[in-house]
Formats: structure tokens, sequence, C-alpha cells
């Protein structure tokens, strides 16, 4: 995460194989629950890894989009700061109406791209991060427009509250996103660990008696 923004997740890939050096087991090694990432969340063991590297594959064009919109959106909050402090209230005023109106739409339509996601049991934390994510833009482009109507340039303050939560609901996401494809490759791992064929024979499988 740089700068409390989301990162794209990228879906998992296989490991390379690897020869064996002992006979695999014939089931897994029990594993030990973990603790949920976020409080009140309880963390879902996965159920459905195909749903699940789905659901990553759609989030990552929405996620990739809300980014393009973010970058330009902090950009200029960050002039208005800078501007105020030069005493320029009116034109502040302007700009801050004008910012929060053109972006907010923008932003409710990705909540609803979001939205539309469907994300399976095991990602429901991670989509909750991320539209409360784009939330908080949504707040912060309707505090520009009230403080550019009401010329309280002063408040801009404020708008920086509602950037700073939006980088806490980031952090909540990218640790969620790391923790499935964590749990994605250890799966994929564990299958291909029980997949690997016994052989028979001397050393290692390799050499045979009389060979």
């Amino acid at each position: 995460m740089q700068g409390g923004t989301p990162r794209p997740p990228t879906p998992p890939r296989a490991p390379p194989p690897r020869a064996p050096t002992t006979p695999a087991p014939t089931t897994p090694a029990p594993t030990t629950p973990r603790a949920p990432t976020t409080p009140g969340a309880p963390v879902q063991s996965i159920q459905a890894p195909r749903d699940v590297k789905a659901y990553l594959q759609r989030l990552r064009p929405a996620l990739a989009n809300a980014m393009k919109v973010r970058r330009p959106f902090v950009q200029q909050v960050g002039l208005l700061v800078e501007d105020l402090r030069r005493g320029d209230l009116i034109t502040i005023s302007r700009t801050a109406v004008s910012l929060g109106l053109e972006t907010a739409p923008v932003f409710r339509e990705l909540r609803l791209r979001f939205e539309t996601l469907v994300p399976p049991p095991e990602c429901r934390v991670c989509n909750d991060a991320i539209i409360r994510w784009i939330d908080a833009h949504i707040a912060a482009s309707g505090l520009l427009s009230e403080i550019g109507s009401r010329r309280e340039p002063r408040r801009l303050r404020e708008v920086q509250e509602r950037l700073a939560e939006a980088r806490a609901h980031a952090r909540r996401f990218n640790e969620e996103c790391t923790r499935l494809k964590t749990e994605l490759r250890g799966q994929v791992e564990a299958a291909r660990t029980r997949r690997v064929p016994r052989r028979r024979g001397g050393l290692l499988g390799w050499l045979r008696p009389g060979g």
C-alpha cells in the first residue's frame, strides 16, 4: 500500500512443481485458525477458491479505474490547502465547489460498480472495505461543494479527515486481500502435494533393486 491506497489484487500463480524427497502424506496437516484481520469480522476459510479468484480478477480493473480518479482528486485537495495559506478565499471557494460537483458523481458511479461485483462470502470483508473507501471520497466531494457554496474554505481540514478515513479503509482492504491470496497459494500448494504420486523402488524411489 502506498499512501493509504488499495493495491490492485494479483491473481495467485501456482508454484512450479518440485521433485518429492519424501512420501507425501495422504491427508493435509491440520491448520491453526487465524485471528480476524479486523475487530468483529470473522475470518472465513476459503471454501470456493475458484469463486475467490474470479472475484479478484473482476475487482482489479474496477479498482484501477477508481485509482485514476482518486489520484488527481487528492492532488487538487492538496493544492486547495496550499492556496488557503495564501488567503485567496473567494478563489478557493469557487474551486472547491467545482471540484466537488465534478468528482462526486464519478465516485458514486464507481461505488455502484463495486457493489455489482457480487463477492463470494470469503470476500465480503474485502469488498466492504473498498466500498467504505469509496464512501469516504464521496463524503469528501460533498464537503467540498458545501464548503465552497458557504464560503467556508477553512473547513478544508474536514475534507482531509475524510481522506484519512479512506486511508484506514485502504489498509483494511490491503490486509484482507493479502490474506486471501496467501490462503489461495496455500491451498494450491496443498493440492499439488496431495497429487504427487509415490514412487516404488530403492533410494528415493529412483534406484530399483537389480537395476
